[in-house]
This record gives C-alpha cells, sequence and structure tokens, in this order.
C-alpha cells in the first residue's frame, strides 16, 4: 500500500468507527501493511474527535504537555 492509498484509507477507518478512538486503533492496528502510518493518522484524527476518551484513558494532562 502506498501513500496515494494509506491516506484515504485512514480516512475511511475513522469514518467507519464512528468517533470512537481506541476502537480506530485496533482497527487500524489489524489492517496489516502500511498499518502505523494508518494507525497513526487515523488515531490522531479519531482522538481529537473524541478528547473525553482520550482523557479517560491517561494520566498524563495532554494540554499541559504540548
Amino acid at each position: 500500500m502506498d501513500i496515494m492509498e494509506s491516506v484515504p484509507c485512514a480516512l475511511v477507518m475513522v469514518d467507519l468507527v464512528d468517533g470512537h478512538s481506541v476502537r480506530c486503533v485496533i482497527f487500524c492496528a489489524n489492517l496489516g501493511g502500511d498499518a502505523d502510518a494508518i494507525g497513526a493518522m487515523a488515531g490522531a484524527i479519531s482522538g481529537k474527535r473524541s478528547l473525553s476518551t482520550v482523557d479517560r484513558m491517561t494520566t498524563v494532562d495532554l494540554l499541559m504537555v504540548c
């Protein structure tokens, strides 16, 4: 899979999981091929769309770190 396929695949994965960031990353990890790049893109997008889930699953104050 090349970059021309990875970006659309990441966007489809975000849409497919309907905003569930954890499910999105798990699905991407199981894709094979360019799963790391797809998971990074899709995870970033879905994580931004569901910050409350990310906040519940980490002890790091992400706003302070960033």
